[in-house]
């Protein structure tokens, strides 16, 4: 080979590694490039989400460990920034807030989101549920999706509810109250319309008050009793100043975690569907743990010698006599109300 033909096939080789070269320099640049773009788009995915507890609270862990499961699933996708203890909005604006995008989601009681979606009422009307095992029934099956229906018209999509033990619900008094005749002439804390109505069914008188003054209340004599749930009377210490308990299912209270639909839907398709099933997973946890709750309430109330009263079948059929009157005048106005509570009704095979 001539030295020509030498130095030719160098400089043939040099150029072939130089256009190797910035092949290889321009891919990695490419790669570095679209790497940055997915950077960049997963940090857009951040969802605030307020909730009114503390972070120790029974109710706050399994929203942690909701917002833990959806990071972990997600490989860092979906951000879930958790605000605790009303930091940003107060319970009864949380809705609306999140409705109008101010924050993105949010968990809160069945009652708040019933000031949006009035469907929402159908928790709230008396005796509808007699277990935990009904409610949750309910709202996994057609219930449930005809209010997430009316849930997204107003512009929020729940993701799941959280029940308070439907058992536990009761009645605390200053004196024994075994069947409705025995409230004839007691005044007691109402929480709304619907249990001032079921106390003046029962002969007694509703009064409205701040959790935190009904102790003082029933120290003093002011009120003789209030609606309650078992776990939250011994929380706050109500049984030190009213001992008796009756249960009583008068409503169901759930918790409910809730996005805004917009934000929701504009997520791709593989990060709803992770906030799906994590959501359904944590419901189901839920259901246990409230359980729990309800049972831890119930033996630190007997271990101090407060046993709480549970009706026989006979008494409870009492306490809910005549009270379907009160679920239908709460749901008339609600479009589509009555025919909810006609649905739920048939479910329960409350007549």
């Amino acid at each position: 080979m001539s030295t020509r033909e030498k130095t030719k096939c160098s400089r043939d080789g040099m150029g072939s590694k130089t256009a190797l070269c910035f092949f290889v320099l321009t891919f990695v640049a490419l790669l570095s490039f679209y790497v940055a773009e997915i950077c960049e788009a997963q940090e857009k995915y951040v969802i605030r989400f307020q909730h009114e507890f503390s972070a120790t609270h029974h109710r706050a862990k399994p929203l942690r460990e909701w917002a833990d499961l959806i990071e972990e699933r997600s490989k860092g996708a979906l951000k879930i920034e958790i605000y605790l203890a009303s930091q940003l909005f107060k319970p009864a604006e949380l809705v609306r807030a999140v409705q109008m995008g101010a924050v993105e989601a949010g968990n809160t009681y069945t009652f708040n989101i019933a000031n949006s979606v009035p469907q929402y009422n159908i928790f709230a009307s008396p005796f509808m549920w007699d277990t935990t095992e009904q409610l949750m029934k309910t709202v996994r099956g057609e219930i449930g999706e005809i209010l997430n229906k009316y849930a997204e018209e107003k512009g929020i999509k729940a993701l799941g509810y959280l029940p308070y033990w439907q058992e536990a619900q009761c009645l605390v008094s200053r004196k024994p109250l075994k069947i409705p005749s025995d409230c004839k002439g007691i005044m007691v804390r109402v929480n709304d319309d619907i249990s001032a109505k079921l106390i003046k069914l029962w002969g007694g008188g509703g009064s409205y008050m701040a959790a935190g003054e009904l102790y003082m209340a029933l120290q003093r004599g002011t009120l003789n009793g209030a609606f309650a749930n078992l776990p939250t009377s011994v929380e706050r210490k109500w049984y030190e100043v009213a001992p008796y308990s009756v249960l009583i299912p008068y409503y169901a209270v759930c918790g409910v975690p809730f996005i805004n639909k917009a934000y929701f839907y504009k997520l791709p398709k593989e990060l709803q569907q992770i906030v799906l099933d994590t959501s359904a997973e944590i419901e189901k946890k839920s259901v246990q743990l409230a359980l729990e709750h309800f049972v831890w309430g119930e033996n630190f109330m007997k271990e101090r010698g407060y046993k709480p009263y549970t009706p026989t079948p006979e008494e409870r059929a009492l306490w809910e006599m005549n009270t379907a009157p009160i679920g239908e005048s709460l749901m008339k106005d609600v479009p589509g109300g009555l025919e909810l509570l006609k649905k739920v009704r048939a479910l329960m095979k409350k007549g």
